[in-house]
């Protein structure tokens, strides 16, 4: 029964918490420089770059790392030196076709989202650099290796703020934010591929079989996550096209604070999935019982965490905020209430993943990104941008509730029946 702690992956959710803590209190620090350096239409354009930038990851990737989490515990150390550098080479060969694509719809941008093209070249070495950490961070979660990861993670958000600060000071634009990205991503790309060299040696090859494989996985999972960035990129335009690019700006000040919740459910998953796809590999059946309360213990910390970030959001709004974006409170209750359908629907997502039942999240992806547009276009013309904050929560609440049906009925766990031994 407290096999989960007795596995030492207490102190590992406690690792991975803090160092998400560091990563989001950090920015918490620099958001009043920031706000005070740059209009609320400016923060707007920054916000919509992030959520094109956030978009374009999943097409890079193509969710290879979704099956890496499958063969983790199935491949010695020489077939994973061959995975990764699949990975890495496939990361490096679609940065070049994405730069082309953006090149070829430029007109898009400058017509559809209000920022100048020019901003968006930056995308595929971005993106190119957040894969390659994230793919490092992977490995080295399933390797139980805390200290490098939080290593990695604190570092590069301290030159990620650092770098803000410094860079704002001599621009006062929001193009300073990119630049600070993008230093802070460089620095981890380095120290990515130097963790990959002394972990596997050559690490940069193809391996055809495994390709083959992980794309049949991953890429069903494409339009889910290119669906799940829709719904932050969505109400974003939409938003911007129906009040105006300063209304943006506010609105996702209130969503970054509500979305502050993310830290519990990101810490809580990047120990949940290696556990889960280690028991499962186990015996598909022994642990279901844990599985069942340790999913209730979560929910209901995931209440407790959620009245505290509300609390502390509107301390936080009151006190060092500039007045400008003081509105944005009228959102979180909202955003809250969509990032714990999506804590509770990460919970499920390692069952069908780990039985290659992936399809599932595409469509139900597909569909909520469909119906939060719709949403959106409705409610943000009644009720502005908090019409924009119910239409997230109302698409996060879609998502877990397919998800959690199709997950039951293809992996029966005992949710009224969990008491005793599994």
């Amino acid at each position: 029964m407290y096999d989960f702690l007795r596995s030492k992956r207490l102190l590992q959710l406690v690792g991975y918490f803090l160092s998400s803590s560091f990563s989001k209190l950090s920015l918490f620090l620099v958001l009043p420089l920031v706000t005070k350096s740059i209009s609320t239409v400016e923060y707007g354009q920054w916000s919509v770059f992030f959520a094109i930038y956030s978009f374009v990851i999943p097409f890079f990737h193509l969710m290879l790392k979704t099956d890496f989490s499958r063969k983790f515990y199935k491949l010695d150390e020489v077939e994973k030196s061959k995975y990764v550098g699949t990975n890495l080479s496939v990361y490096f060969i679609l940065s070049l076709i994405v730069f082309s694509v953006l090149g070829l719809f430029s007109f898009v941008f400058d017509d559809l989202l209000s920022i100048s093209f020019v901003y968006f070249v930056s995308i595929p070495l971005l993106v190119l650099c957040m894969n390659s950490k994230e793919l490092a961070l992977l490995d080295m979660r399933y390797k139980d290796n805390v200290k490098v990861f939080v290593f990695l993670e604190m570092t590069s958000t301290f030159i990620n703020v650092i770098s803000i600060i410094v860079i704002i000071n001599f621009f006062h634009s929001w193009v300073a934010l990119i630049y600070a990205l993008g230093i802070s991503l460089l620095y981890s790309l380095l120290v990515s591929y130097i963790y990959f060299y002394i972990t596997y040696g050559n690490f940069f090859r193809i391996n055809k079989d495994y390709l083959r494989e992980s794309i049949k996985i991953g890429l069903p999972l494409v339009p889910h996550a290119v669906s799940a960035s829709i719904i932050t990129l969505g109400d974003r335009i939409i938003l911007e096209k129906m009040t105006g690019m300063s209304s943006v700006g506010v609105y996702s000040i209130g969503y970054f604070l509500g979305s502050i919740l993310g830290l519990f459910t990101n810490a809580f998953n990047k120990v949940w999935g290696p556990w889960v796809t280690k028991k499962l590999s186990e015996d598909i059946n022994k642990y279901k019982k844990d599985f069942v309360k340790y999913t209730y213990i979560y929910i209901f910390l995931l209440l407790v965490a959620s009245v505290c970030c509300y609390i502390g959001a509107k301390i936080y709004l009151e006190f060092f905020i500039d007045k400008t974006y003081r509105s944005s409170f009228e959102v979180i209750s909202y955003v809250l209430g969509g990032m714990i359908f999506q804590g509770i629907y990460f919970s499920m997502f390692h069952y069908m993943t780990y039985f290659g039942k992936t399809k599932i999240f595409g469509i139900t992806t597909i569909l909520s990104a469909l119906l939060n547009i719709l949403l959106n276009i409705v409610l943000i013309k009644k009720n502005g941008m908090v019409g924009a904050a119910q239409a997230t929560l109302v698409s996060y609440l879609f998502i877990c509730i397919i998800v959690g049906i199709y997950t039951q009925r293809n992996y029966k766990l005992p949710w009224f029946k969990f008491r005793g031994q599994s």
